[in-house]
């Protein structure tokens, strides 16, 4: 997530990024400071996405839910993409009613689109 982007095969455009960052949030005291570094690594990939191209933005944290995803991508000046999908936990992470932490697994899938 902090690395050096810096290699000419990931130069792009691609099709498809796939943006899953280590849980940075343990707690919604750190929240903001999650969504800050997701901004600015995004920032350092969206360019390397082509028009028409997904970008699965992931969050592995309870306390980074969709709107921070939403968030961190429009600190990083994307404008061009929409949301078009959402997905959660699969049947091998079921979440028990009453146990909202156990909801912690989240992609949002975006497209870029002529604005």
């Amino acid at each position: 997530m902090f690395g050096a982007l810096d290699h000419p095969d990931l130069a792009g455009p691609f099709g498809v990024i796939v943006f899953d960052p280590p849980r940075i949030a343990t707690g919604s005291q750190g929240r903001e400071r999650a969504v800050g570094a997701m901004a600015r690594s995004l920032g350092r990939l969206l360019p390397r996405l082509r028009p028409g191209g997904f970008l699965l933005a992931c969050s592995c944290s309870h306390h980074v839910g969709r709107s921070d995803l939403d968030a961190a991508l429009l600190a990083a000046g994307a404008r061009d993409l929409a949301r078009v999908h959402a997905l959660g936990p699969g049947p091998d992470h079921p979440v028990w009613p009453g146990h909202a932490e156990g909801e912690y697994l989240r992609v949002n899938v975006y497209q870029r689109r002529d604005v």
